[in-house]
């Protein structure tokens, strides 16, 4: 940074010139040395500005007037133009000087003199042995910023995994989830991972119970310390130093960040405390992925039977129209058959746990891969994977069969098969077309279209 500030001064010198430089640190060019400015910009991502094209192209970029530049990022409103070059170490870039001036810049004189003060600077951190490392702290923002734009859990977890052995400079990191039902999820990442998933539920819940009550627990380098009670099985998983920290509240702690290390270091109090930072937001991160899945599930979900519901249909016929599975894809429409004399009968109370029966029999007959909806009040739909209309016949049959040891034992099912190119609104109408050929003839059937 001295040097920098340095490079900075000599061009300031200069009164028509107000001087940056900016060094890569983690995924953003951060601000070294600054001279005639009130504010600045910081923590610039590659490309942005003349600053970020710069970094990103390796190539000097000279704006000669600002009003009419793609490049150019407004700071100073007088600003008429602007000069960038890149800082190399090696075969990388590593950041830029850039020089702003109400006036016009020669191109060529300066370029050349940023491109001498690039050079000069190149050679001074390649003396001091190159760029520093980013802080513990740093790679924590760093981190945290790729979090704040997750909201699924998988992808979150993933992150907060790296990020933990990144800031911790520890070789593993798990994470342990309690289940509804008390099970436990367990994935982990390094060479202690696979040790660690094996853990026996009774291990979990010694670890649970260390942080039970929202402190946090680490070893501090001593191997021949005595351990908290159940410390031994991560000894014996390769574990000569750990940190374990809660994931969730006092009133709900449902989970634990486990960071291990094959040698006995000791951490910091201030490290655990960025550590106990980066559990925080993760269990805010999980806490809206749960929020935002459960909206999805509300919004795709029938309230009835817990099948998909008429959008979430339409949209999967869409994706898979558009990219049908191998061999080929068959729709099946099923209509209960007289359901309206269940309710007049038994009762609208009877009425839904009939289709929630038939709903469930449905399911029941298909493969996993394959997915049924409730798309209307007594009509549902399957998608289904198959090889020929002949498979897709059985597969109705099976469904049909299925159907009949319910409440409403009679169903008519009109099936298509995908053709190529088919759009989905072509194939829903063929389907219909069949479901309609069995409803005219006679009810409680299948017609394949």
């Amino acid at each position: 940074k001295a040097a920098c500030a340095v490079v900075v001064a000599d061009l300031a010198r200069d009164p028509a010139l107000m001087p940056s430089i900016y060094l890569v640190r983690g995924a953003r060019l951060r601000c070294q040395a600054v001279s005639g400015y009130w504010q600045v910009f910081d923590g610039m991502p590659p490309g942005t500005g003349v600053i970020g094209a710069t970094f990103q192209s390796g190539r000097p970029i000279v704006v000669s007037d600002t009003e009419g530049s793609d490049h150019y990022l407004e700071a100073v409103p007088a600003v008429h133009s602007e000069a960038c070059v890149p800082i190399r170490l090696g075969e990388d870039v590593i950041g830029v000087i850039n020089v702003e001036s109400e006036q016009s810049l020669d191109t060529s004189t300066t370029t050349a003199r940023l491109e001498q003060c690039a050079e000069l600077l190149s050679a001074r951190i390649a003396e001091l042995g190159g760029l520093q490392r980013e802080s513990r702290s740093e790679r924590l923002a760093r981190h945290a910023a790729r979090l704040a734009g997750l909201v699924d859990a998988g992808a979150i977890q993933h992150l907060v995994r790296e990020a933990a052995r990144d800031v911790a400079e520890m070789e593993s990191s798990t994470i342990a989830l309690r289940q509804a039902d008390g099970s436990y999820s367990v994935k982990g990442l390094g060479p202690q991972a696979h040790a660690l998933e094996a853990l026996t539920p009774d291990v979990l819940a010694q670890l649970f119970g260390w942080v039970e009550s929202m402190t946090s627990a680490y070893t501090i380098g001593e191997p021949g310390g005595r351990g908290f009670a159940g410390h031994e099985p991560l000894r014996a998983a390769g574990a000569e130093a750990l940190v374990v920290l809660p994931l969730g509240d006092v009133e709900a702690p449902g989970g634990v960040l486990l960071l291990t290390h094959s040698a006995p270091i000791a951490l910091d109090t201030e490290d655990i405390e960025l550590l106990e930072l980066l559990a925080l937001q993760a269990t805010s991160a999980l806490a809206t992925a749960e929020a935002v899945a459960e909206l999805h599930s509300r919004a795709t979900s029938d309230g009835l039977t817990g099948l998909g519901n008429h959008a979430a249909f339409h949209a999967a016929l869409a994706e898979a129209c558009a990219r049908p599975p191998r061999p080929r894809l068959a729709l099946m429409l099923a209509d209960v058959d007289r359901f309206k004399a269940v309710n007049d009968r038994e009762g609208h109370a009877a009425g839904d746990i009939a289709l929630t029966e038939v709903g469930r029999a449905l399911k029941s007959a298909l493969r996993a891969e394959d997915h049924v909806y409730r798309i209307g009040g007594d009509e549902f739909a399957a998608l289904v994977r198959v090889a020929d209309a002949d498979e897709a016949r059985a597969t109705a049959e099976r469904l049909h069969g299925a159907v009949s040891g319910t409440a409403c034992p009679a169903v008519s099912i009109g099936v298509a098969v995908h053709e190529r190119d088919e759009g989905g609104e072509t194939l829903f109408g063929r389907a219909d077309a069949a479901l309609y050929r069995v409803k005219r003839g006679g009810r409680d059937g299948i017609t394949v279209g």
